[in-house]
């Protein structure tokens, strides 16, 4: 008996441990989709931080039920970049594809000019977008 705890044991507590690293400290996941692109892409795996500060550019994993345009599944997991932060940040995307945070041209360096003016453009029909 004291030979099987002995193995038991450590097997135990390292799946415990393991557990506990992946709920409250790190984690693996992976890109599904194209919408990061170039700085991410499909099938890609990423490491994941979890209870790190919400920043402006950040690039955060949330939960997308009963939140994405045309819903999503119970489950699936978005992975996007913040750009505004609570505080009273105020935005504005111009259809030359030029983002300004309060006032203030931003570069956006993580995407190209074509994603700027055409797709990023696509999704942002709730703000204000300026000729």
């Amino acid at each position: 008996m004291k030979k099987i705890i002995s193995w038991l044991l450590p097997i135990a507590l390292g799946i415990i441990l393991a557990i506990g690293i992946q709920t409250y400290l790190v984690s693996f996941v992976r890109v599904d989709g194209s919408s990061m692109q170039p700085n991410l892409t499909n099938n890609e795996r990423v490491f994941l931080l979890r209870k790190q500060p919400i920043k402006r550019f950040s690039v955060v994993i949330f939960d997308a039920y009963q939140v994405a345009p045309g819903g999503a599944t119970k489950g699936s997991n978005f992975i996007k970049r913040v750009i505004a932060v609570p505080g009273g940040d105020r935005i504005k995307y111009t259809k030359q594809g030029n983002l300004y945070i309060n006032g203030k041209l931003v570069p956006q360096k993580f995407i190209s000019k074509t994603q700027r003016t055409t797709e990023t453009l696509a999704n942002v029909a709730p703000l204000t977008v300026l000729t």
